[in-house]
């Protein structure tokens, strides 16, 4: 270009989306042999600035954390957000022994129960299967199974939930913390009285009990207030769940 500089704030400017029309005109005009290495350029500082703030918000986490946030074709709406709703089965990506830990290869909800006759008709994949190739076991409440008798607390339908539990295993949640401070923890379970932990960036951050044996896998109970944990700060930060045989397990709300 005649003038980097000026050449290059234009190309920026239209790459970046500024309404910048005069820029954009003298640059296609003067230098449309030359543009596409001034483009490529700034699409690259673009990009580069975007890699940088992403790497930024992400320097809260562990230093050695290689798992990344859940999403898929459905769900797009990053790290889960606290204050909020914390979904069981919304684990992070990273498999095996970064975003979650599970005895077995198997999903044994999704990719096993559901797959035989009387669990998947008339039910969309995406909810019957849901990340079958996991190991972490979910499944979905099911009309049959868990709304056709009385809950001590009724969950939605169609609502994902871990369950085939075994002791010692957790998943990982890349968490945003909008707002520091201490929160009760609202646990939607099924089953039998337990004590689940959570940590927090690594570090034990806090122990839940769920109070009641509520019958059956399958009769939904509202554990309210079953501990208290405490964010020192805001931001993106790894939240653990760890449990123990003996549950389904749907939702956490941090309130």
């Amino acid at each position: 270009l005649d003038n980097p500089v000026s050449g290059y704030h234009a190309v920026f400017l239209a790459v970046a989306g500024a309404s910048n029309a005069i820029a954009r005109k003298t640059i296609w005009r003067k230098h449309v042999g030359r543009v596409s290495r001034s483009v490529l350029i700034a699409t690259s500082l673009v990009a580069g600035l975007a890699l940088t703030a992403c790497s930024s918000r992400y320097s809260n986490l562990p230093a050695a954390y290689k798992g990344r946030p859940f999403e898929d074709n459905h769900y797009m709406g990053g790290p889960q957000v606290i204050p909020g709703r914390v979904q069981a089965a919304y684990f992070d990506l990273g498999g095996e022994g970064v975003a979650y830990h599970d005895t077995d290869k198997v999903n044994h909800g999704s990719g096993e129960l559901n797959h035989q006759k009387g669990h998947f008709e008339g039910i969309d994949p995406y909810i019957s299967h849901f990340r079958e190739a996991d190991g972490v076991d979910l499944s979905y409440v099911k009309q049959s199974a868990d709304l056709s008798h009385t809950n001590y607390y009724a969950p939605e339908k169609n609502q994902f939930y871990i369950g085939w539990e075994e002791d010692n295993e957790w998943c990982n949640y890349t968490v945003d913390v909008k707002k520091a401070g201490t929160y009760r923890i609202n646990i939607l379970y099924g089953n039998t009285t337990n004590t689940i932990r959570f940590s927090l960036n690594n570090e034990p951050a806090c122990e839940c009990k769920l109070p009641m044996h509520t019958g059956s896998y399958h009769i939904w109970n509202l554990a309210a207030a079953a501990g208290r944990i405490t964010f020192y700060r805001t931001g993106i930060q790894l939240l653990t769940l760890h449990y123990n045989k003996g549950n389904n397990l749907a939702w956490f709300d941090f309130i």
